[in-house]
């Protein structure tokens, strides 16, 4: 699981401008495999942490289509990760979470109400 967590570090450092898509990509690889029996392949929070990493930082992108779906991934990945059996979020899965709705979400009072609960 170590190689998984970080080959989606690297995504989440990187530059590039899809780097949220590449590294969900590889998360939903991982989920997949766990499903289909593969124990070591189980997700860990650190990985969705990378996940949620690489989502708040597409923020940098001009691109206003890859940063909206950067915040759909982090959106969604949060969820798998409040909603999964076996691992829980922890308090940087939070601050993570927090860095993409204040990062990717445009000003107003969702956002305000996002940011408050």
């Amino acid at each position: 699981m170590q190689t998984y967590a970080a080959a989606i570090k690297c995504w989440a450092r990187s530059r590039d401008k899809v780097k949220a898509i590449q590294a969900k990509s590889l998360l939903d690889w991982c989920e997949e495999q766990h499903r289909r029996g593969n124990q070591n392949a189980r997700p860990t929070v650190v990985i969705y942490n990378h996940v949620l990493n690489a989502c708040a930082y597409t923020a940098g992108s001009n691109d206003d289509k890859i940063m909206e779906e950067a915040f759909r991934i982090g959106c969604l990945a949060f969820e798998e990760l409040r909603r999964s059996t076996y691992i829980k979020p922890n308090h940087i899965s939070f601050a993570n979470f927090l860095d993409v709705i204040s990062k990717l979400m445009p000003e107003g009072e969702l956002h305000d109400e996002l940011i408050g609960n």
